[in-house]
């Protein structure tokens, strides 16, 4: 199934904000070492799902690089898209 350059940008732009808020909020826990066993499982299945995203996101954008006959940079410059931020 070809995918048109609207639904790869609607898939590359999804949003995972409850996720990565959830993320840092159990991080920042964790290096306060105040994060529970719990606490601690759930921090490991959030960054297994945000890795899966990103995973899918460059897939998605390598996707539209080749479609507009562009490098993976270029098209991530002109999207002004950065790697994700190690926290």
């Amino acid at each position: 199934m070809l995918k048109t350059e609207t639904d790869l940008l609607m898939k590359i732009n999804q949003a995972q904000l409850d996720i990565r808020q959830r993320f840092r909020e159990l991080n920042r826990k964790r290096q306060e070492e105040t994060i529970t066993p719990d606490e601690h499982q759930e921090l490991l299945l959030l960054i297994e799902q945000i890795e899966r995203f990103d995973v899918e996101r460059v897939k998605y954008l390598i996707e539209l690089a080749n479609i507009r006959g562009v490098s993976l940079m270029t098209l991530m410059k002109e999207l002004d898209i950065r790697p994700p931020a190690f926290e």
